[in-house]
């Protein structure tokens, strides 16, 4: 392993932390995954996915909300997520999965925030990074509702990809996987593995019988992080991260060495 400890960004694999605090709340009965929520498009995300696309109420459970969020890494799934079950609650959440500095991560945006401040009008992340927590809050309340769609404009170049962003190390993110494990043992439940393991992200060793799958990325940024199941029981998690402010990162060489990794773990 190398820079375990450091934190970097990792674009969309903070969704686990959505999804783990999904799983928390249906734990405590406070929600399950048959429950119906219906699309507002005055949050609809921008892609990847395909929800942003559709009409306003459309009807989904919470399940089909996570199975999209991270099998196709749905923004606007995501979002409806995070505004349904709190961007309090999921920021705490983090440290239940082994994350020893959530307080990087806070406030914890939706997808549509970090794209209005990284793309939006009037350099926003500049005014945004370095205000007290409590300034913060009241800046995306306030971008929430005056920063259009139309006024957003990506580019191809790594854009405050060191500040506004969801940051972990490679060891939380494996520590975030695990707690799914740990948690579908002790409730006989492994509806979150199963979503999980929708997507592989790339070839997985026969050798495993399960693997679960998260990543993400945005020019400058990609991760990948794995839980798998061997044949012969062991179970192990694993996790890259690559950071560049200065250019693109080659994905298909880092999956491939995702890819090789895996390959040593199954012989």
């Amino acid at each position: 392993s190398i820079n375990t400890a450091e934190h970097l960004p990792v674009g969309s694999t903070f969704k686990l932390y959505v999804l783990g605090e999904l799983v928390r709340s249906i734990r405590q009965k406070e929600r399950s995954w048959t429950d119906i929520v219906r699309l507002d498009s005055a949050f609809r995300s921008l892609p990847s996915g395909r929800l942003h696309t559709w009409p306003h109420g459309s009807p989904l459970t919470l399940h089909t909300l996570a199975a999209m969020m991270i099998s196709e890494s749905d923004n606007t799934a995501t979002d409806a997520l995070i505004r349904l079950l709190g961007q309090n609650k999921v920021a705490q959440q983090q440290s239940a999965m082994g994350h020893d500095r959530p307080e990087l991560n806070l406030p914890f945006l939706t997808t549509l925030q970090a794209f209005k401040l990284k793309y939006g009008p009037g350099d926003l992340a500049a005014k945004y990074v370095g205000k007290p927590s409590e300034e913060k809050v009241t800046m995306l309340a306030a971008i929430d509702t005056v920063i259009t769609h139309d006024s957003i404009n990506f580019t191809m170049e790594p854009t405050a990809v060191e500040s506004i962003e969801w940051f972990a190390t490679t060891a939380e993110l494996t520590r975030a996987m695990d707690w799914f494990r740990r948690d579908a043992i002790m409730n006989k439940d492994s509806t979150a593995l199963r979503i999980l393991a929708i997507n592989h992200g790339v070839q997985i060793p026969k050798e495993f019988r399960q693997a679960c799958y998260k990543g993400g990325s945005e020019p400058g940024v990609i991760n990948m992080t794995y839980l798998l199941e061997h044949s012969n029981g062991t179970w192990y998690a694993v996790s890259g991260t690559w950071f560049d402010t200065k250019g693109g990162v080659d994905e298909i060489r880092f999956a491939g060495l995702m890819e090789r990794a895996m390959q040593l773990l199954a012989e």
